[in-house]
């Protein structure tokens, strides 16, 4: 596939892990190599990485969001097509244990990974990263400059978006996962997610034993050293390397 990105093992590893990565909104496939794609390559673990419909290197000119939800949505479902072909390619390429999948997705991508793992996906692990649990929300009302620039556009339709994308929320994806070991890790100091938002997580999944909720010194960005830890521990529990 022309936007997925393979990044071997640093050592022989039979039958390795594997690990999938999804990039925020404004991001690219290959910003997980400053982070977290190096110490997994040293752990023996298989990763890869794609270069998502709605990244703007694929996406610079087509409406969505709240100027057309279906856009948006086809964007997501897209996605979703793309990581399960994805899936088949990197278990063939490296003859990966189908039993020791993960997902990590930061922002956006937390948010659209958890749609695919909703939808089955066969991962046995997932790390939702500074994604926003209820993100329509964030877009019909958060103060955010984001959130508000969003809604001064000319020509938005809340209301559609808010039919066609509520479903979509973290909120109501998590609970369809089939006993995936789920992480949920915020910034304490993420714009995007304040406070309140971290509390309908915490109300939505406090009874999964599951899914676990982690809150560290971090941004948005969520790459600070104790974000990076914090996930690396997650996965070798989760899938062993």
């Amino acid at each position: 596939m022309q936007h997925l990105y393979f990044f071997d093992p640093k050592r022989p590893v039979k039958n390795p892990p594997l690990v999938f990565f999804l990039h925020s909104a404004t991001g690219h496939a290959r910003m997980f190599q400053g982070a977290d794609l190096p110490i997994l390559q040293e752990r023996g673990c298989a990763c890869v990485a794609l270069e998502a419909p709605y990244a703007r290197s694929r996406n610079s000119v087509q409406r969505r969001g709240l100027l057309d939800a279906r856009n948006e949505r086809c964007l997501w479902d897209q996605t979703v097509e793309e990581l399960a072909i994805a899936l088949d390619e990197a278990i063939d390429r490296w003859r990966c244990d189908p039993g020791r999948v993960a997902f990590v997705g930061l922002n956006l991508g937390g948010s659209v990974g958890a749609y695919w793992i909703a939808k089955g996906a066969p991962v046995r692990a997932a790390i939702l990263t500074g994604a926003v649990p209820d993100l329509t929300d964030f877009w019909l009302s958060s103060e955010h400059p984001v959130a508000a620039a969003a809604r001064a556009q000319e020509g938005v339709d809340l209301a559609a978006y808010e039919s066609r994308m509520r479903e979509t929320d973290i909120l109501s994806t998590v609970p369809k996962f089939n006993r995936v070991s789920t992480l949920l890790q915020f910034g304490a100091s993420d714009p995007w997610i304040p406070a309140a938002s971290r509390a309908k997580a915490e109300a939505a999944f406090g009874a999964f034993s599951h899914v676990r909720l982690s809150v560290v010194e971090d941004d948005h960005e969520m790459r600070s050293a104790a974000s990076i830890k914090g996930r690396m521990a997650f996965l070798e529990e989760a899938i062993g390397f």
